[in-house]
């Protein structure tokens, strides 16, 4: 967090890549169990939270994709971290960088990051536990964003274990596609799945980057290629295009693939036909 005024900070918020992804059958309450390996990477939204008056709490984001205010994660963040005791006002405006609908984690990472601000803004100084359960009441996701640069992610995502990877670069590539969540676990529901298959993280912890791309897996991606077809037509393009193995974060859309540095990434880029390089950037894991 930086200052951009008196009264104003500016907060960045990163994106997330699952580089792995387990997911078991429905539960009785409503949610899949997980089992991710979940890194924080180099691609921010920014949000500029600026000191307003008493009982003012507001939200403006000039992205439409970002839908209403209303409805939007650092908004609910904001209320319910007022709620916990927080006296004062903000003004929030959410510059979205990271792809909605996209499997990168962007609203709850802006909910997290809204918390983790407001929390010494308003000086609360909660401890981290409670941030993260009022973070885990906003989103499954919005712990992970108060956590360290990588986790692995249990339960239906409440459950958060640090880990330490060795740093990395990837080819990150979002397709204007958006892929709804909704769609892609039914389609994973109607495989009829097993039982949760546990990933063991000194899988990844224990070896080069070099050596990750066969034991990355993400049970998702088959039903996302289902439930949205693009998404399936822009990983076999980047894969003929590229020779490389493609991954997928989350529930798609976004797509990935691991660098031997970013000299490499460079060159791969390079070899993207424009419609693929606009939608393509260099990535490496987030260091906090």
């Amino acid at each position: 967090m930086e200052r951009a005024s008196a009264t104003a900070w500016r907060v960045r918020a990163p994106a997330k890549l699952n580089l792995t992804l387990r997911v078991g059958p429905l539960r009785a309450d409503g949610y899949h169990p997980l089992d991710s390996i979940v890194a924080k990477v180099t691609l921010y939204d920014e949000l500029l939270i600026e000191r307003a008056p008493d009982g003012v709490l507001e939200l403006v984001c000039p992205d439409p994709q970002a839908g209403p205010a209303e409805g939007n994660l650092a908004l609910r963040a904001a209320r319910a971290l007022r709620q916990r005791g927080g006296r004062g006002g903000a003004r929030i405006t959410l510059h979205k960088r990271i792809g909605v609908g996209a499997g990168l984690g962007g609203g709850s990472s802006d909910a997290a990051r809204t918390l983790w601000a407001l929390n010494q803004i308003w000086g609360l100084n909660l401890p981290p536990a409670e941030l993260a359960a009022l973070g885990a009441s906003l989103g499954s996701d919005v712990p992970l964003f108060l956590g360290p640069p990588a986790s692995r992610m249990r339960g239906r995502g409440e459950v958060l274990d640090p880990i330490d990877l060795p740093a990395f670069d990837a080819l990150l590539v979002t397709p204007p596609v958006h892929c709804a969540t909704g769609p892609v676990y039914l389609a994973f529901d109607a495989q009829n799945p097993g039982p949760l298959v546990a990933f063991d993280p000194a899988r990844l912890t224990g070896h080069p980057v070099s050596q990750w791309d066969d034991r990355l897996v993400n049970d998702l991606y088959a039903p996302a290629r289902q439930a949205c077809p693009a998404v399936g037509d822009w990983a076999d393009r980047l894969h003929e295009r590229l020779g490389r193995p493609v991954h997928m974060t989350g529930s798609g859309s976004a797509l990935f693939v691991l660098l031997a540095d970013r000299q490499d990434g460079l060159a791969l880029h390079a070899q993207l036909p424009p419609d693929l390089a606009r939608c393509a950037r260099l990535v490496g894991l987030n260091p906090w």
